[in-house]
């Protein structure tokens, strides 16, 4: 496992809140908007690990994946929800309302 997966893997889920915002319901349970940011954030942390150039180890795909869910939930919180862009009053969710998904 080298640092600059890592690195790869929380830029990347950075913006799983925005994704989450695209596809799930404006009025949506906070369950479903919580299961949607834990399914992008497994794939995302399995498809860095995939890349990877010594092979696939799932250990480090679920480092990963929880390392991706933290970065989605911190940045949710502290920088897209504040800013305006996520949450259920958020730009993206006013408009598109019903989400994609």
């Amino acid at each position: 496992m080298e640092i600059s997966h890592m690195l790869v893997t929380a830029a990347v889920t950075a913006f799983i809140p925005w994704l989450t915002a695209l596809f799930a319901a404006q009025h949506a349970p906070q369950a479903v908007k919580a299961g949607v940011t834990v399914l992008l954030s497994a794939a995302a942390g399995i498809l860095v690990e995939l890349q990877a150039d010594p092979g696939y180890d799932w250990k480090s795909a679920v480092l990963f994946a929880a390392e991706g869910f933290a970065v989605a939930t911190l940045s949710h919180l502290n920088v897209w929800k504040p800013l305006g862009l996520t949450g259920s009053n958020g730009v993206i969710q006013t408009k598109v309302p019903k989400g994609v998904g």
